[in-house]
């Protein structure tokens, strides 16, 4: 039998922590908890990952993690493996992200929600003037970006 999977970088939010720090005015309401985490789902023996199966995913993590009692702020499938045999996001599945979040925190820093997604995956990022994600992808009209090892992919 096969044995697939598929790889995403994801930040999750506990949500009913944001929501106390919110309502306590720790945090304003662009600002969220979150864990970044690259996570690996496991398919059953005999189904294999494709891009349709990842397009299933990524449109029913926000309810999952949802019922979980999780915050899913940005989901980025980064590959999928049937066997020996890896394909990785050329850019035509864009991310899942939360266009509400500004800010992110780790529970020690905070940094900028936009800023993260340039540094730390090959996408390119649109905001409003208030950095307010608008648009995530690739060839989104912007400046294309340079990457190397050593940059650690920043422009």
């Amino acid at each position: 039998m096969k044995k697939s999977t598929i790889k995403f970088l994801v930040i999750i939010g506990e949500a009913k922590m944001t929501k106390m720090m919110q309502a306590f005015d720790m945090l304003e309401p662009s600002k969220v908890l979150g864990e970044i985490k690259e996570i690996v789902f496991s398919l059953e023996d005999g189904i294999l990952a494709d891009e349709e199966r990842v397009r299933k995913t990524l449109q029913n993590s926000e309810w999952i993690f949802k019922e979980a009692g999780k915050q899913l702020i940005f989901m980025h499938f980064i590959s999928y493996t049937n066997d020996n045999v890896t394909v990785s996001n050329n850019g035509t599945i864009t991310p899942f992200f939360d266009k509400t979040v500004r800010c992110i925190s780790n529970g020690n820093q905070f940094f900028m929600f936009d800023d993260f997604i340039r540094n730390y995956t090959r996408l390119e990022v649109k905001t409003n003037e208030h950095r307010f994600i608008e648009c995530v992808g690739v060839n989104i009209g912007l400046e294309p970006i340079e990457f190397n090892e050593n940059s650690n992919n920043k422009k």
